[in-house]
């Protein structure tokens, strides 16, 4: 099972290669850009709070990198167990 931060790493740097490779004046692949930094902002907030309070819990990913995971669903990597149970809400 791939971690779950190594996966949206690797998801963020795929689509930031990407949109530089587009990158031709495109004002959308600029915001890609933006995007991707952004992400890649959230991402470290995120593994750093999880190494914080992995000792008060079980070491579950955090919502949000639950939530960030869900906008590469349909990746062949994506690991259907990151998925909330039916029951929680």
């Amino acid at each position: 099972m791939v971690n779950i931060f190594k996966f949206l790493e690797t998801r963020v740097s795929e689509d930031e290669r990407n949109a530089r490779a587009r990158m031709v004046n495109d004002p959308f692949e600029s915001r890609a850009l933006r995007e991707a930094a952004f992400k890649r902002y959230i991402l470290q907030e995120l593994h750093a709070q999880s190494w914080q309070t992995s000792a008060k819990r079980d070491g579950a990913p955090s919502r949000a990198a639950l939530e960030l995971a869900k906008v590469y669903i349909e990746h062949p990597d994506f690991d259907a167990k990151w998925l909330p149970s039916p029951n929680i809400t």
